[in-house]
């Protein structure tokens, strides 16, 4: 489902299923998120910049702390938000860095 709504040609369905991405990590649990559905997400981080503020939110601190909450799951998880912060559109970058910022202090939190 990911795959077919993020490869669609039209914006409104990327960014539909971009917002559905913690609907999609419920639906397949912690371990597929982190063997599956982050390498996806990778692969989509050259999109629309309105598809991509929305990455950028749902992979925030909630996120990792339910589907990704391993030092592999957050790093994973830290290297999309990193590639979101060097967007050209500002509004990305200042997702991508509060969604890092929460995962960091979850991490900081586990040391």
């Amino acid at each position: 489902m990911l795959k077919s709504g993020m490869a669609s040609t039209e914006r409104r369905v990327r960014l539909d299923t971009a917002k559905r991405l913690d609907v999609v990590a419920k639906a397949i649990g912690a371990a597929a998120v982190q063997k599956e559905l982050l390498d996806e997400v990778m692969g989509f981080t050259d999109d629309e910049d309105e598809v991509l503020c929305v990455i950028a939110e749902k992979l925030n601190g909630s996120f990792v702390q339910s589907f990704a909450n391993d030092s592999a799951g957050r790093v994973k998880t830290l290297t999309i938000l990193k590639k979101l912060a060097s967007a050209t559109e500002t509004v990305v970058r200042q997702r991508a860095v509060v969604s890092m910022a929460e995962i960091m202090e979850i991490g900081r939190a586990h040391v």
